[in-house]
């Protein structure tokens, strides 16, 4: 029985490999692909009131063709209220679909985004290590709110059940002094 190298993810290859057996490609993907990480940058932001507001990171480690995500984050709304969300640099080129937020439920601190990143050339979605996408925030009083990601849904196009797999989501804390 001879061994053989697992295919590039997005060659032609790895595509018959998966029609063939998936069971086999997705071990295979797990033990050579690393699991994704998420978390929020910085871990702690410390603000004065009379600024009127802050910005952070969500940062992703060891994407691979993340070609669709949902994140869901809870923070205090008698603290903070959701402004405005960025792209991150994972986004490059230009030429990718944007960032979709839903802030209708801003007032119960929970803010929802859908993130699309698909190169209209290629098809593929991100790799890499960086910035996902910025949080802009108004700041409504003093006092301490956590930023949790409560939830992280991830596609890739290249996996055979096409969801991430997480290692870990981290959080942060916001403390604005007067």
């Amino acid at each position: 029985r001879s061994i053989q190298r697992a295919p590039e993810p997005l060659s032609v290859r790895y595509q018959a490999l998966e029609v063939m057996d998936g069971e086999v490609l997705d071990r295979v993907w797990r033990l050579h692909y690393p699991a994704l990480t998420v978390r929020i940058q910085p871990a702690e932001i410390l603000v004065p009131y009379w600024r009127p507001g802050l910005r952070f990171q969500v940062e992703c480690e060891e994407a691979l063709d993340l070609a669709d995500f949902y994140c869901r984050m809870e923070f205090n709304p008698e603290i903070l209220k959701t402004h405005q969300i960025f792209q991150g640099q994972l986004f490059q080129p230009a030429g990718r679909r944007g960032i979709i937020l839903d802030d209708s439920r801003s007032e119960e601190g929970i803010l929802e985004i859908r993130g699309v990143s698909l190169d209209k050339r290629s098809g593929s979605g991100m790799t890499g290590s960086g910035t996902l996408f910025e949080v802009e925030m108004d700041i409504l009083a003093a006092g301490s709110s956590a930023l949790k990601i409560v939830e992280f849904e991830g596609v890739s196009l290249s996996l055979p059940e096409q969801s991430v797999e997480l290692s870990g989501l981290s959080h942060s804390t916001v403390n604005i002094y007067s």
